[in-house]
């Protein structure tokens, strides 16, 4: 088993090694992300399971630069709504992030199939819906109180820690940078995924409040069913999204309360200076409403 070190520029890590010599990985991938897909993988030592994200490095789009800045964020994250970090390891072709495993699914997969079930109104009831929003809001809390920017925060990045569904962790720090928007002035780059993206980013003038926005959009969706904004193809959605105009349709929204809809209107503010931060969405009465008792 050779260890030879790369040849520095290209190499993320520094140094290669061997995953397979510490982990087993499963042939099932379990999901992919921007850049790598995910598999399970167990620890031949202790037998503990964990999940591995695989990033090939030969694809045009992955920059060993962005890969090193994903892997220092999720280094510093010390939070329980946020995945955990165990190991990562580089050979010639990839680097694997080994994190902690969530048994649970996506939140994603969980909106498909309450959207597809027509006995109930909307999708998640309004209790479910506030619990994992105000879950998403804590995370958010953490990244923003240490100038982090999430700039995807979307169903498929939220995971259900385990089978009962009860708490959440937020995945893929991909597209996350460090930004302090009182010394660096705003954002510039267009970044994000066309249902959940804020329209201060499709004009490439934004800060943190984008993470904002599209937790207005999963809160419509988790109540809903379907995304506020919509289109038949990514330009159309981003022109739905820079208008702003979005509708509580009367039939999928009468069974929900006029707060949840508050909630909703407050974050789904096309000028950020007029959206909710993350400290005020976590103190509206909704939220506060929700967040108590069993």
């Amino acid at each position: 088993q050779q260890h030879h070190q790369p040849a520095h520029d290209d190499s993320v890590t520094g140094r290669y090694s061997d995953i397979e010599r510490q982990y087993h990985i499963d042939a099932r991938v379990l999901g992919s992300g921007h850049h790598g897909s995910v598999r399970k993988c167990q620890d031949r030592r202790t037998g503990k399971r964990y999940a591995v994200k695989s990033i090939q490095k030969s694809q045009h789009s992955v920059k060993p630069a962005g890969l090193r800045r994903e892997i220092s964020l999720l280094t510093e994250m010390r939070h329980d709504g946020i995945i955990g970090l165990r190991d990562v390891f580089e050979d010639a072709e990839s680097v694997h992030i080994v994190t902690e495993l969530c048994e649970g699914g996506e939140l994603f997969d969980q909106i498909v199939e309450r959207a597809g079930d027509e006995s109930g109104p909307g999708c998640f009831d309004e209790v479910s819906a506030a619990r994992i929003l105000s879950q998403i809001l804590n995370a958010v809390q953490y990244l923003h109180d240490r100038n982090i920017v999430h700039r995807d925060l979307k169903p498929e990045n939220i995971l259900f820690d385990s089978k009962d569904g009860a708490s959440i962790k937020l995945i893929d720090f991909g597209l996350a940078r460090r930004h302090d928007d009182r010394r660096e002035g705003p954002m510039r780059t267009v970044v994000g995924t066309p249902y959940y993206i804020a329209p201060d980013v499709l004009r490439k003038k934004y800060d943190r409040s984008c993470d904002l926005w599209s937790v207005g959009v999963i809160a419509f969706i988790l109540l809903a069913g379907y995304p506020p904004f919509n289109g038949k193809d990514n330009a159309e959605t981003h022109r739905a999204v820079s208008r702003g105009r979005y509708r509580f349709a009367a039939e999928d929204w009468k069974h929900t309360t006029s707060e949840s809809r508050d909630f909703v209107r407050r974050l789904l503010q096309s000028d950020p200076a007029r959206r909710m931060t993350v400290e005020e969405a976590l103190a509206h009465p909704w939220i506060i409403r929700h967040s108590r008792g069993p």
